[in-house]
């Protein structure tokens, strides 16, 4: 009656975000929280007459996340210094291509178990690891365009709506 077509899934639905101190990069649904499957949320929203999108922050990490523990050397370091945290978050380094191919893996993940048709990507903070490298932003934009291209290609209908800030 309102007119809205789409409903968003935003933050908290993955790993074991209670608050905005853990699991970034854990992209995996907390059923529990859901009350079920991403799938069946999803399914729930579609049987509504309304669009399933879903909320993602890819391009940032928690320290306090399976992510983290376990790959440690995805996070951009600068040099021999611990990663800088801001918002409890840390930046990945998707100039590795192995980060990028998690994020492809895991995003791809998502939308397939979800069958989302609006992903909302989020970045909320700045790069402050200047690594040792002269050319970092250039990389880095050419990596994020890389992600955002082999996405594209497996969900050409996907719409994705960069957010920055909330907004």
């Amino acid at each position: 009656k309102l007119g809205a077509e789409l409903f968003v899934l935003d933050d908290g639905w993955y790993g074991k975000r209670d608050d905005d101190t853990s699991s970034l990069g854990d992209w995996t649904e907390n059923t529990e929280k859901l009350g079920g499957t991403l799938k069946e949320v999803a399914d729930a929203v579609r049987s509504k007459n309304l669009d399933f999108g879903i909320w993602l922050e890819p391009e940032m990490v928690s320290r306090n996340s399976e992510l983290f523990r376990a790959h440690p050397e995805y996070a951009m370091l600068d040099g021999n210094r611990e990663p800088i945290e801001m918002r409890s978050q840390i930046v990945l380094d998707i100039t590795k291509a192995e980060v990028r191919d998690y994020l492809v893996k895991s995003i791809t993940a998502v939308i397939e178990k979800s069958g989302a048709k609006y992903l909302k990507w989020d970045c909320n903070r700045g790069i402050y690891e200047l690594t040792n490298s002269a050319t970092l932003f250039y990389d880095y934009t050419v990596a994020l365009y890389d992600i955002l291209e082999r996405i594209t290609a497996a969900f050409p209908n996907l719409l994705i709506e960069g957010c920055s800030a909330g907004g």
